[in-house]
């Protein structure tokens, strides 16, 4: 999915976090992962 958002040259792809309900509009629980790997650590690493 990460590459198809590069190849159309999108800056990411959001998601919403599985433990937050719904609720339209801006919020804490939408993140937008970018289609471009960072040069940081990769999420869910220490």
């Amino acid at each position: 999915m990460r590459q198809a958002a590069r190849e159309q040259g999108l800056p990411g792809i959001v998601a919403k976090r599985l433990d937050s309900p719904y609720e339209p509009g801006p919020s804490e629980a939408w993140v937008l992962v970018p289609a471009r790997p960072s040069r940081g650590r990769s999420a869910g690493t220490r």
